[in-house]
C-alpha cells in the first residue's frame, strides 16, 4: 500500500519529465540530433575536418616548401619510415635511409643503410608564413638533410608530391569554402524576399535573375583574365575569379529558395506571426529561411 504522498510526487516528477521533454530546440539542435542518427555521416565530417585542418596546417605540416626541388632525386619512390632496420634491430623512433641513384635509366635508388636517420618533430626548415601571415622556419616533422623524407615520392622535377598535394588541397578546399559562402547568403536573401512578397516585386527580380543567368560564361571568363593585372600569381588569379563568379552564381539557388518560400509563407506558423505583429524581416529570416535548411544543406553540399 502506498503512502498518502506518494501519488501526487509521482505526478509531479512525470509532469516534470514532460515539461523538459516538450521544451522547444532550435533548428540546429535538431539537425545536430537527426547527424548524431546517421554514423556514416558522421565519419564523412570527421574526415572532412581533417582535410580542411590539413589543408589549413599544410605549410607546417609538409616537411618541405612549395618550390623546393631536389634535382638529383627526380621520380624518387616513396621513401616509407620504418621501426626495424637492416639488422632487425627496433627502433623506439621511426628512421629513414640515405638513398642513391643505381640506375640513372630506370630512375632505380637504393637504401644506404650504414646509417639510420631518426625522423624528428617540430623541426627547423624550408621557410614559409604559417596562416599566410606568420613568417617561420618550424616544420612538424623532418629529417636530416643528409637523407630525404618524400612520404608520396617525388614529380619529374624532384619535388615532393606530399608536399604539393598539401598546397593544392589548399586551393581546391577553400575555393569550395568561399563558392558557399558566398552564393548561399545572396541566394537565400534574395530568393526569401522574392518568395515572402511576391507580386510585382517576385517579378522584377526574377527577369533580373534570367538576365544575370543568360549571361554567357565563356565571355566572362575572358573578360576577367583581361581584366586582372597580368602580376597576378595563378593562386590569386584562381581565387578571385571564383569569387567574382560566385557573386553572379547564387542566381540559381535564389530561384530554388523562392519556390520553397512560396509554399511556407501560407503556412501556420508565419500566418501566426504575422498575427502577433513580427515585421516581414524577422519573418523571414527567424521563420522562413531556416526551415528552408534542408535545401540549403544539399546545395552547399
Amino acid at each position: 500500500m502506498t503512502s498518502p504522498g506518494s501519488g501526487p510526487s509521482r505526478r509531479g516528477a512525470l509532469a516534470e519529465r514532460q515539461q523538459r521533454a516538450v521544451v522547444s530546440r532550435s533548428p540546429l539542435a535538431l539537425a545536430w540530433r537527426q547527424l548524431r542518427k546517421h554514423r556514416v555521416a558522421l565519419i564523412g565530417g570527421v574526415i572532412l575536418i581533417i582535410l580542411y585542418t590539413m589543408s589549413l596546417f599544410g605549410d607546417f605540416i609538409a616537411p618541405y616548401s612549395l618550390d623546393y626541388t631536389d634535382r638529383a632525386r627526380f621520380f624518387h619512390p616513396p621513401t616509407l619510415p620504418r621501426v626495424i632496420d637492416a639488422e632487425g634491430r627496433w627502433h623506439l623512433r621511426p628512421f629513414v635511409y640515405r638513398t642513391e641513384l643505381v640506375d640513372p635509366g630506370l630512375r632505380k635508388y637504393r637504401n644506404v643503410t650504414d646509417r639510420v636517420y631518426p625522423i624528428d618533430v617540430f623541426v627547423r626548415g624550408e621557410p614559409h608564413r604559417l596562416f599566410w601571415i606568420f613568417p617561420t622556419t618550424l616544420h612538424l616533422f623532418g629529417v636530416d638533410p643528409a637523407a630525404r623524407l618524400f612520404l608520396m615520392g617525388t614529380d619529374q622535377f624532384g619535388r615532393d608530391l606530399f608536399t604539393r598535394i598539401l598546397y593544392g588541397s589548399r586551393i581546391s578546399l577553400i575555393i569550395g569554402v568561399l563558392a558557399v559562402g558566398i552564393t548561399i547568403p545572396i541566394g537565400l536573401l534574395y530568393g526569401g524576399i522574392a518568395g515572402y512578397y511576391g507580386g510585382r516585386i517576385d517579378n522584377v527580380m526574377m527577369r533580373l535573375v534570367e538576365v544575370i543567368i543568360a549571361f554567357p560564361g565563356f565571355y566572362l571568363f575572358l573578360t576577367l583574365s583581361a581584366v586582372l593585372p597580368s602580376d597576378v600569381g595563378c593562386a590569386t588569379r584562381f581565387y578571385l575569379i571564383v569569387i567574382i563568379l560566385s557573386f553572379l552564381g547564387w542566381t540559381g539557388f535564389s530561384r530554388l529558395i523562392r519556390g520553397f518560400v512560396l509554399s511556407l509563407k501560407e503556412r501556420e506558423f508565419v500566418l501566426a506571426a504575422k498575427a502577433i505583429g513580427l515585421d516581414d524581416l524577422r519573418i523571414i529570416t527567424r521563420h522562413i529561411l531556416p526551415n528552408t535548411s534542408s535545401l540549403v544543406i544539399v546545395v552547399a553540399t
